[in-house]
């Protein structure tokens, strides 16, 4: 176009001269050249009316699409003449102000604006006049009264002589940009005050190990202040002898990007040890590289303190213990002798000299005799007790249904006295002590069948349970009073007279020992007169008894 019009022009002015050179050649021919001119110049100016008209439609057809362009651009877009008064807009500025465009053009820029920013917005728009170009963020309002923050660039409109014509907004809603930057400096906010007052050091580095953020709490513990581990890092305040253990699994971590997970020494600049558990989480960056590390220490002194201690106080109770077994086993076994030439003499004058020396030098025999019997059966049950720990491990194979069928031949002669029925369920194999395990049958069951004032019904049951046994003995005896259920598994406790049921008192006490030492629990349930239930777990064997495969169909 900038080539052809003035190429049309110049036809236009040369129709003219050409007319006049005609004549002046023919001057008879005046009409005729009239009419040709007459033509001519019709068809120029036909000609250029078609031209302008194609130039028109262009011209729309490129403002339109102009518009169409500014109307789907990110940022609302807006022209303002020399007063500041919209002349246009495109659709995202106007929705962002919640006006239809029709409604802001030939209003002023004023009209969004919040009024707590007016005069901040004002001292923009004076430096947009004078430098041509500002920038910057406030509040405005939309139509319905809502507020919204904009980030607005204003651009100064001249023309060649330097008059202001107008000017260009380009304007953004950075409403949620707002929000999360309220948001997040809230969020560090209470992280501060969190870190400051927390009872736990709390620090950030880099791979190296130098700070670039560490709590009061830290500093504690470290002994190093803010600037020192910003420099040298917490690694110089490592305990020498944890140093070079601590740094290279530190090393290893930071390669690897794992979490790292110690606990370790750190020493003071005034000699003072401290023992710390530090967690640390490594910190990423976009691209998923390790750039450093966040991570907590908790001083774990007085707790590693008391656990020296309770491990020291454990074992001398374990030697101390070892050292009481001991004593009883070798007191047990030693006084057996002694005892035996006490009992077998004085049952030899009971039998010598019965009602030879008088009534009272027969019964303080007879008181002697007896005597010597409990104390006898009461160093038994002692060397029993003790001998429990000195055993083989409880870790053998073993069938419980053979071992219930000797402990009731060793009862045959008071189940026989006390008519006792006896029943069981199919017992299984366990792992233990044969003899033990044993042992533990005959006490309860001796026990049913003892403190029991009418013949005594005893039933002894078995089920599974969490990969072992649950053996039970439950009987229809006397029963035990809930509040002296703590006392029945202590040694040498007796809630009845010997003299009502004979006895020593450890029975219960040996097969708590027994039980535990399998790795089981014993407990009793039981009210008065309505008999009572032992109940005691066993680890299980891979082997069933043919006797238990239905208890476990």
């Amino acid at each position: 176009m900038r080539v052809r019009l003035p190429i049309f022009l110049g036809l236009v002015l040369a129709l003219p001269l050409a007319v006049c050179a005609v004549l002046l050649h023919y001057p008879d021919r005046i009409a005729q050249v009239g009419q040709v001119a007459i033509i001519l110049a019709i068809g120029l100016s036909a000609g250029w009316a078609m031209r302008c008209n194609s130039l028109r439609h262009r011209a729309g057809a490129a403002f339109h699409q102009l518009n169409a362009a500014l109307d789907h651009a990110a940022e609302g877009i807006a022209r303002l003449d020399a007063k500041g008064n919209y002349l246009s807009l495109n659709a995202v500025y106007s929705r962002s102000c919640g006006y239809d465009p029709r409604e802001m053009l030939g209003r002023h820029w004023t009209l969004t604006v919040h009024p707590q920013d007016r005069q901040k917005m004002a001292k923009a728009f004076d430096q947009m006049l004078y430098r041509g170009l500002s920038e910057i963020e406030g509040l405005a309002c939309r139509k319905d009264g809502s507020v919204f923050h904009e980030h607005i660039v204003m651009v100064a409109l001249r023309d060649a002589d330097g008059m202001l014509l107008g000017h260009y907004r380009f304007m953004k809603d950075i409403t949620l940009r707002k929000m999360s930057e309220a948001a997040l400096s809230d969020s560090e906010r209470r992280f501060r005050v969190l870190a400051v007052h927390a009872p736990v050091g709390i620090f950030q580095s880099d791979c190296e190990g130098r700070c670039v953020y560490v709590n009061a709490r830290w500093s504690d513990m470290t002994g190093i202040d803010a600037a020192q581990a910003g420099k040298t890092g917490w690694l110089d305040a490592l305990h020498p002898d944890d140093d070079a253990q601590m740094t290279a699994t530190w090393r290893r971590a930071t390669v690897a990007g794992k979490e790292w997970n110690a606990e370790m020494r750190f020493r003071r600049a005034d000699g003072n040890v401290v023992r710390v558990s530090c967690s640390a989480a490594p910190v990423r960056d976009e691209a998923g590289t390790v750039r450093g590390y966040i991570g907590t220490l908790t001083d774990v002194t007085a707790l590693k303190e008391s656990e020296e201690a309770l491990q020291q106080q454990a074992e001398e109770l374990r030697r101390s213990n070892r050292e009481l077994e001991q004593f009883a086993y070798i007191a047990s076994h030693d006084l057996q002798e002694p005892l035996r030439m006490v009992a077998n003499y004085t049952q030899l004058l009971e039998r010598r000299y019965r009602e030879k020396l008088g009534p009272e030098a027969d019964e303080f025999i007879h008181y002697a005799v007896e005597g010597a019997k409990r104390m006898r059966s009461l160093i038994d049950d002692v060397l029993g007790f003790a001998r429990i720990s000195r055993d083989a491990p409880p870790n053998v194979p073993t069938d419980l249904q053979p071992l219930l069928a000797a402990a009731l031949e060793d009862l045959a002669a008071v189940i026989q006295e006390k008519n006792a029925v006896i029943t069981h369920d199919p017992l299984p194999a366990v792992l233990g002590n044969p003899s033990q395990l044993r042992q533990v049958l005959q006490n309860l069951i001796g026990n049913a069948i003892k403190f029991c004032k009418r013949p005594p019904r005893i039933h002894i049951g078995a089920a599974r349970h969490d990969g072992g046994w649950i053996i039970s003995v439950r009987d229809n005896g006397i029963g035990i009073d809930p509040d002296h259920m703590s006392k029945i598994f202590q040694v040498f406790q007796r809630l009845h007279g010997s003299s009502e049921f004979p006895g020593n008192g450890i029975g219960l006490a040996i097969c708590k020992r027994i039980v535990e030492r399998h790795g089981g629990t014993i407990e009793a349930a039981s009210h008065p007169n309505e008999g009572s239930t032992f109940t005691f777990t066993l680890p299980a064997d891979n082997i069933i008894s043919p006797a238990a495969e239905k208890l476990c169909a």
